[in-house]
């Protein structure tokens, strides 16, 4: 498992399809909540752009990653360290 620090470039490693699988799960699933559209996420990784890399800000506690311009916290287990450009 890589330990990602602030400062590292990362990227999904989700599929196009994956990522459009999942989102249509978060969907029936916040329908089922009763919850607006678009209001429930699952895996965060879902919702990151596949052609950009994110610049990690910090580590929490419990090992989530916040990135720049990127409001969900993400597993570590859903990127990889990136040479693509930066989003944002």
């Amino acid at each position: 498992m890589t330990t990602f620090k602030p400062g590292d470039k990362v990227e999904c490693i989700l599929s196009p399809d994956e990522q459009n699988a999942r989102r249509e799960r978060d969907a029936a699933k916040a329908k089922k909540l009763g919850k607006p559209g678009g209001t429930f996420v699952g895996k965060a990784a879902t919702y990151m752009h596949t052609d950009e890399a994110y610049v990690v800000v910090s580590v929490t506690e419990t090992g989530g990653l916040r990135l720049r311009g990127f409001v969900p916290q993400v597993s570590p287990d859903d990127v990889r360290l990136s040479t693509k450009p930066t989003y944002r």
